[in-house]
Parts: C-alpha cells; sequence; structure tokens
C-alpha cells in the first residue's frame, strides 16, 4: 500500500501538463532558391488522404485500423523521399507546402507506428503520456528533426502565418481538421484560408455556454501568434466568423479554454 501510494504520488507530480513551445528562429533553415521553380510530388500522400480520411458531421476522421501493410509501407516510402529531398534548393513557396505535408504525414506515421493508441499523447511517452513531439524522427539537409522543430524553428518563425495553425494535424479530436489533398505552392492561400475559416467556425474552437464563451486551447497557447491581448485574439476569431460565430462573440462575459486529446479516429 506504501509504494502505490508513493507511485501515485510520482505520478501526480511528475505527469506532465501540455505546454506549447514557443517559436524560435532558427537561420539553419532559411535557405531557399526561389529561382528553382521545380515542384516536389505529394501524388502518394494524395492517395493515402484520399484513401483513410473522411468527413464525419464537422470533423474529418481517419481509419487508421484500416491502413494495410502496403499502404503504410507507401506512406514510410514517401516521408522517406521528403526526408532525402534538398530541400534548400527549393523556392520558399515549395518548401512551405513541404513542411506542412510533411508534418501530417509524420503524425499518421507516428499513431500508425503506435497503434493502437486512444491518444497521440501516448505515442512513444510511455507511463508518463509526454507525446511525440520532442522525438527525433528524420534526419533532414544532415539535421535531426522532430514535430517540434517543423512546427515551432521552421513553419511559425519563418513564414509567420498564423493560420498554420489550422493547417497542421496532430492527431487528435481537438485539432483542425487533417486535410483531405496535400498542400502546394499553389493552393496554400485558399486552402490556409478555408482550413482557419472551417475550424474557427466549429464547435471545437468556438462555442457558448450561457455568458461563458468557450474556446480552443489553440488560442490560449499560441495567443501570441493570434494577437497581444485578448482583444486582440476576439478580433482576429471574428476576422474568419460567420454570423453564427460572432453571434456567440459578441455575448459572452467569460471565456474558458478546452481541448479534446482524443484520438482523430473512425470508430
Amino acid at each position: 500500500m506504501k509504494h502505490l501510494i508513493i507511485l501515485l504520488l510520482t505520478l501526480t507530480i511528475y505527469t506532465p501538463i501540455f505546454s506549447a513551445p514557443k517559436s524560435i528562429f532558427d537561420k539553419f533553415w532559411d535557405k531557399s532558391d526561389n529561382s528553382n521553380t521545380a515542384r516536389i510530388s505529394h501524388v502518394a500522400f494524395d492517395k493515402f488522404l484520399d484513401t483513410y480520411v473522411s468527413q464525419v458531421k464537422e470533423i474529418k476522421l481517419v481509419r487508421y485500423s484500416a491502413v494495410t501493410p502496403q499502404d503504410k509501407a507507401l506512406l514510410d516510402s514517401y516521408i522517406k523521399t521528403l526526408e532525402e529531398t534538398p530541400i534548400f534548393t527549393y523556392s520558399k513557396a515549395e518548401q512551405q507546402a513541404y513542411w506542412i505535408n510533411l508534418y501530417n504525414a509524420l503524425t499518421v506515421q507516428v499513431i500508425l507506428d503506435n497503434y493502437p493508441v486512444k491518444s497521440i499523447k501516448e505515442a512513444y511517452g510511455g507511463v508518463f503520456k509526454s507525446g511525440p513531439w520532442d522525438k527525433k524522427l528524420l534526419t533532414i539537409e544532415g539535421k535531426k528533426v522532430s514535430l517540434n522543430d517543423i512546427e515551432h524553428t521552421i513553419l511559425r518563425p519563418i513564414w509567420k502565418d498564423s493560420r498554420v495553425h489550422f493547417l497542421v494535424n496532430c492527431a487528435s479530436i481537438g485539432c483542425p481538421d487533417l486535410l483531405l489533398k496535400a498542400i502546394t505552392r499553389d493552393t496554400y492561400e485558399a486552402v490556409a484560408d478555408k482550413a482557419t475559416r472551417d475550424f474557427i467556425n466549429s464547435s471545437r474552437a468556438l462555442s457558448l455556454e450561457k455568458d461563458k464563451l468557450v474556446l480552443s486551447s489553440l488560442f490560449d497557447w499560441y495567443s501570441v501568434d493570434f494577437g497581444a491581448n485578448t482583444k486582440e485574439i476576439i478580433a482576429y476569431i471574428t476576422k474568419y466568423a460567420n454570423a453564427s460565430s460572432k453571434t456567440k462573440l459578441n455575448n459572452y462575459k467569460t471565456i474558458s479554454y478546452t481541448y479534446d486529446w482524443d484520438l482523430n479516429e473512425v470508430r
């Protein structure tokens, strides 16, 4: 009994609370050749998304349990090809799409490599459920890279586009949807705008409970990307809100935040 109490206390003390990393610029990754008009193929990822991602009510979910060994191998091969791509030789716009697709494909791979799991936080995390975000998964341009590196050392600081939070998927119900199609430099603006609007106008991002506005924790964790204060963050959300969402944004007295870490899986 004594040992059980000690174990429970240890878990209580050391089980980590999710903390979003800061955006940190690393000049190593800020290299490109904008004269290069070549494109990186994402056809293999498109095929995977088309086969295994489904729209279920207002959310897109993944049929992880249905992925065949053959299609898992194709996804692995696609990621390996991206890993071996000399990304610094491509244009900045091509790189942006590359990193977003790589992040999303890697996240799916993490789930499949650890499946079955109830949450991505269980992947590689063991008993403490620390999640896979700091695990070095690839070596790109001679440097080991994690999911956090891609999002917080590359995408956020180099492009400084807050819409990236609605384009990268963390395999959770509370997260913005996994895109149905790989993003490209040509589709970036339209897809980024639509993904932002779709999420902000979903119940996962915004709901009103009496006079309490319940927002996605994304707006709390990454508040620095959305505004300097609550008023600016609400203004940012309002910019993409439909009529129904704007009504909710105009009728609250308090704000709280929530996030659902359950796996974004078709059940």
